[in-house]
C-alpha cells in the first residue's frame, strides 16, 4: 500500500518536475555552461571551453565593477526606506478607521502596473526637465529646475524614489495583513500599563512582525537585485554609467556587444549575488523560530 502511494504521488508531481526543469534548472545550467566559454555571435568558428577565465576577467572590468557598485548602493538604500515607509504606511493604515478600504485598493495600483509603463510615465511627467510637475512645482515656488535623470548626482536618488513609490505598497500592505493578525488584547495591555506608541511598536510590533519583514525583505531584496525593465526604460543605464546595475550590464554585453559567454558569466555572478542573500535571510528567519 505504501508503494502504491509513493508511485501514485511521484507521477502526481512528475509533470510539475518537468516544468522545473524546463524552466528553471536547465536554463541555469545552460547558462553556467555557457558562462565557462568564450562565445560571441560574431564569431564564425566554434566557442572555446575556457573554465574560470570569464570570471576571472569580471574582476578586471571596470565596468563591472562599477555596475556591481550601483547596484548595491541602489540594493540597500531602496530597501531599507521602502521597508521603513512601508511599515510607515501599515502603522498608519492600521490606525485608521474610515476609509481604510478605498486607501488598501488605491495603494494596489502602483505594485499593479507594468513597470515599463510606469516608470515611462515618471521619466516624462514627473521627471521630465522642461514639463515635468517636479520642475514645475519647483518653478513655481522660485527654487531651479532640475535634470532628474541626467544629473550624475540625482540619477540614483530619483530612480530610488521611483522604486519606493512602486514597492512600498506591497510591503505596507503584507505588513498590515501581519498587524490584523496581532491579538488587540497585546495592544490593550500595553496601554493599560501606560506603554506609548513607540513602545508599543518597538515591544510587540517589530517583534511579532519580525519574520514576515524578513519574508518581504527577502522577495524585494533579490527583485531590486535582479532590476531590469524599470532603469533600461528611465535612463538606460546613464548618463555614463552611473545608473548602470548588473543586469543591465548583461544586456549590453550579450545583446549589444554580443559576447554571450562573458554576459552569460555575468547573470550567473547576479543569480550567486541573489542566492547569497536569500540564504542570509534563511538563516535570519531560522534564528527568528
Amino acid at each position: 500500500m505504501m508503494r502504491d502511494n509513493t508511485k501514485f504521488i511521484f507521477f502526481s508531481l512528475f509533470p510539475c518536475l518537468i516544468y522545473i526543469f524546463l524552466t528553471q534548472a536547465f536554463p541555469i545550467a545552460y547558462g553556467i555552461y555557457l558562462s565557462l566559454t568564450s562565445w560571441t555571435l560574431t564569431s564564425t568558428g566554434t566557442s572555446k571551453f575556457i573554465f574560470l577565465n570569464n570570471y576571472i576577467e569580471l574582476f578586471y572590468d571596470l565596468r563591472f565593477i562599477n555596475s556591481l557598485r550601483v547596484t548595491l548602493i541602489f540594493f540597500i538604500f531602496a530597501l531599507l526606506i521602502e521597508i521603513a515607509v512601508g511599515f510607515f504606511l501599515a502603522i498608519m493604515l492600521y490606525k485608521l478607521k474610515k476609509g481604510r478600504r478605498i486607501i488598501t485598493a488605491l495603494l494596489l495600483i502602483p505594485f499593479q502596473m507594468t513597470p515599463v509603463v510606469s516608470a515611462l510615465g515618471w521619466r516624462t511627467f514627473i521627471y521630465n526637465p522642461l514639463y515635468g510637475l517636479l520642475n514645475l512645482f519647483l518653478g513655481s515656488i522660485g527654487l531651479p529646475k532640475q535634470r532628474w535623470l541626467s544629473d550624475p548626482s540625482l540619477v540614483l536618488p530619483s530612480i530610488i524614489i521611483y522604486d519606493t513609490w512602486a514597492w512600498s505598497p506591497f510591503i505596507a500592505l503584507s505588513l498590515l495583513a501581519g498587524l490584523m493578525g496581532i491579538p488587540i488584547e497585546l495592544f490593550e495591555a500595553a496601554r493599560i500599563d501606560g506603554a506609548s506608541e513607540i513602545k508599543i511598536i518597538k515591544l510587540i510590533i517589530i517583534p511579532t512582525l519580525k519574520s514576515l519583514i524578513a519574508v518581504v525583505a527577502l522577495i524585494r531584496g533579490a527583485d531590486i537585485i535582479k532590476a531590469f525593465a524599470t532603469i533600461f526604460t528611465m535612463t538606460g543605464g546613464g548618463p555614463g554609467y552611473l545608473s548602470e546595475i548588473i543586469n543591465l550590464y548583461c544586456y549590453y554585453v550579450s545583446f549589444i556587444d554580443l559576447k554571450i559567454g562573458y554576459g552569460a558569466s555575468i547573470g550567473i555572478f547576479s543569480f550567486i549575488l541573489i542566492t547569497l542573500y536569500y540564504i542570509c535571510i534563511l538563516k535570519v528567519l531560522i534564528k527568528g523560530e
